[in-house]
């Protein structure tokens, strides 16, 4: 109960940092992260996603990428496997 508390506590102090009001923001329930992405033509922002490196998981923080007209951005995501493993399929354009 403590761990959850502080959890949520992490997550409130992370959202009160300032930000500009035309960003986007991205919350994170599961992982109590918050990011804030600025809008940046032709740019669009993908969001971040949790790792395992070395045994601890951290936090890789989503690229910028450039906007293909006609098209639509996937964002990148882990998938499970048949076999229970996982793997992080890269955000893509589809369209």
């Amino acid at each position: 109960m403590i761990w959850r508390n502080a959890m949520a506590l992490a997550a409130i102090a992370l959202s009160a940092v300032a930000v500009p009001a035309s960003a986007a923001h991205y919350y994170y329930e599961a992982q109590a992260t918050v990011e804030s992405a600025a809008p940046v033509q032709p740019y669009l922002y993908s969001p971040g996603h949790w790792e395992s490196r070395g045994g601890i998981h951290v936090w890789v923080d989503g690229p910028y990428v450039v906007q293909n007209p006609g098209t639509y951005f996937v964002p990148g995501r882990w998938l499970q496997q048949p076999d229970g493993s996982w793997v992080w399929i890269e955000g893509h354009w589809e369209g």
